[in-house]
């Protein structure tokens, strides 16, 4: 995944900002429901 999204990152930035700091949320999230 880290490999596609430094592949992916600079059309994604370009793309739509608000998509990837969305997704950038969810992985958060996804990390730290576990922990907490």
């Amino acid at each position: 995944m880290g490999c596609w999204m430094q592949w992916q990152f600079p059309y994604f930035y370009g793309f739509d900002l608000s998509v990837y700091s969305f997704l950038f949320a969810y992985s958060f999230l996804f990390i730290f429901v576990p922990v907490l």
